[in-house]
């Protein structure tokens, strides 16, 4: 049965798998009924990922055993019995004609609503909903995890190896150019190939953008992920990157990895082999002058 739900359940981006992470309860099976267990494991497989599910939990699970300690107040049973019972009583009574004591009081008629009354209310109405919108917006950021460079990196690992994401179509930049708005990065050296490209939804780090593949057909792959830098209220925060092309890659499991900002996007490199080879696609500075 869970895993007829688990097929129902289609393609989570970043930002779904953080956000289900916030409507799960401490120690429930609660993700793998919401997203699939599929997409559950690969939350978990993620390390910013399950770094954020893991803080979400923890600070659940103290709010919950908080409100478990709240004490209840002397007598508050006996006064909601007592209040139950007297609204039984007041209900059973057929008789709901005025006691003969009671003094009518006239109804004092509402102003006219007037357009300077009217136009009050409007600014009163919409300065409450901008305020409440600011604070939505303060709130999301508090709650947003914010990666650090190594996150980053092995956000882009991850991503990478899916097999979605190595099986996928690709367009040479000669039979069709990819999108103005995210252009090769300029410390990429293209002389070995053409480079291929596909557009990109959010499912790495929560932000639309294209990969591109720089490796020449056959050989060991060489993607670079260009992003936009802001994902929305929904994706994590990315504050730790170099201004500058990382020329000293992250290496881990034969594979060399880079990260860095440029003209306002982001840049992920993940490249099959070493350092070296990592470097070998890097322009210089006189390449890129």
């Amino acid at each position: 049965m869970n895993s007829a739900n688990n097929e129902q359940h289609g393609p989570q981006s970043a930002a779904d798998l953080f956000v289900a992470a916030d409507v799960c309860r401490p120690g429930s099976d609660d993700l793998d009924k919401l997203i699939g267990r599929g997409q559950a494991e690969a939350l978990r497989a993620d390390h910013a990922a399950n770094e954020y599910f893991g803080r979400s939990q923890a600070f659940d699970a103290v709010v919950a055993k908080a409100f478990g300690q709240v004490p209840i107040p002397l007598g508050a049973k006996e006064r909601l019995l007592a209040a139950l019972a007297a609204d039984g009583e007041a209900s059973s009574n057929d008789s709901f004609a005025p006691a003969e004591s009671a003094t009518l009081v006239p109804v004092r008629r509402a102003a006219p609503l007037t357009r300077r009354r009217w136009l009050a209310a409007c600014g009163a109405a919409a300065t409450s909903t901008a305020a409440g919108l600011a604070f939505y917006a303060w709130w999301q950021g508090r709650q947003r995890p914010d990666l650090s460079l190594e996150d980053i990196l092995h956000s882009a690992l991850a991503f990478h190896e899916l097999p979605e994401a190595e099986n996928a179509a690709w367009t040479t930049i000669a039979e069709q150019a990819p999108p103005a708005e995210f252009p090769l990065s300029k410390a990429i050296r293209t002389v070995r190939s053409i480079p291929r490209w596909r557009p990109l939804g959010k499912e790495l780090l929560g932000r639309s953008g294209v990969a591109y593949e720089v490796a020449g057909r056959g050989e060991p792959r060489a993607t670079v992920y260009v992003l936009t830098a802001d994902g929305g209220l929904k994706a994590p925060l990315i504050r730790h990157l170099p201004a500058e092309p990382m020329h000293a890659p992250e290496t881990t499991g034969g594979m060399a990895l880079g990260a860095w900002r440029e003209e306002g996007r982001i840049v992920c490199f993940v490249v099959a082999g070493d350092a070296d080879r990592y470097r070998s696609f890097l322009s210089t500075p006189r390449d890129i002058a």
